[in-house]
């Protein structure tokens, strides 16, 4: 018995080591090439375009803008006070207070536009194109004070 425990392992433990031990050199790039060109662009499988990694050759899928969504409500910001984003993602500032009288002035500390007051259910958009730390607030309550990161 213990004889066939033993065989069954090295034959398991063989089938690994060559299934991990191969011969890289039929390795070829998506369009049937041996060598790949650095940093040009390719368009993917599903139709998208992605660049090449320069160092390594490797296809880098690009980053498609995305829309992030802050909910103001209650003197509070949903999400957190802090954010982070991608360059050419839009953040929209949506008050969601159902009470008519409850206005909040959005104030871009670093003044990428002039104060904008969002009155109920109603909603302000920004796109962000650089790379920076972003702070704004919504006096007089600090607890709406936030800060966007974008990479």
């Amino acid at each position: 018995m213990n004889t066939k425990i033993i065989v069954m392992l090295i034959i398991c433990a063989s089938l690994l080591i060559v299934g991990c031990v191969g011969d890289d050199s039929d390795i070829q790039s998506p369009d049937g090439t041996d060598e790949m060109d650095e940093g040009a662009e390719n368009e993917s499988e599903n139709g998208e375009d992605e660049i090449l990694d320069e160092e390594i050759g490797e296809e880098v899928p690009t980053i498609e803008p995305q829309e992030r969504t802050i909910r103001l409500f209650a003197y509070r910001c949903f999400p957190s006070s802090t954010i982070t984003i991608n360059q050419s993602d839009t953040v929209v500032w949506w008050n969601v207070e159902r009470d008519n009288r409850r206005n909040f002035m959005l104030v871009s500390e670093n003044g990428l536009w002039e104060d904008q007051t969002i009155g109920t259910l109603a909603k302000f958009n920004y796109t962000f194109e650089e790379a920076g730390i972003y702070k704004f607030t919504i006096p007089p309550w600090n607890a709406m004070n936030m800060t966007i990161i974008v990479n």
